[in-house]
């Protein structure tokens, strides 16, 4: 399973916060940022079915960053 979230990360250094964070919690979760899409992509990849968004929303919001889910 593959997610895409928009963001507002400006920072590169916040890219690495926010993935040590999430590591924290899901240690199986493959992280990966695009800062140069306008979007300012977070692309999570699962081996599990479904994706925890409201934890990673959570998370997000701890470490002072905004996220979406990207439509389809």
């Amino acid at each position: 399973m593959i997610e895409i979230f928009r963001t507002n990360i400006n920072n590169p250094q916040v890219t690495k916060t926010l993935a040590l964070a999430i590591h924290r919690q899901f240690p199986t979760y493959k992280i990966s940022f695009d800062l140069e899409d306008r979007d300012k992509i977070l692309r999570v990849a699962s081996t599990k079915p479904v994706i925890e968004h409201q934890a990673l929303f959570n998370i997000a919001r701890s470490v002072g960053v905004e996220m979406e889910v990207l439509p389809e």
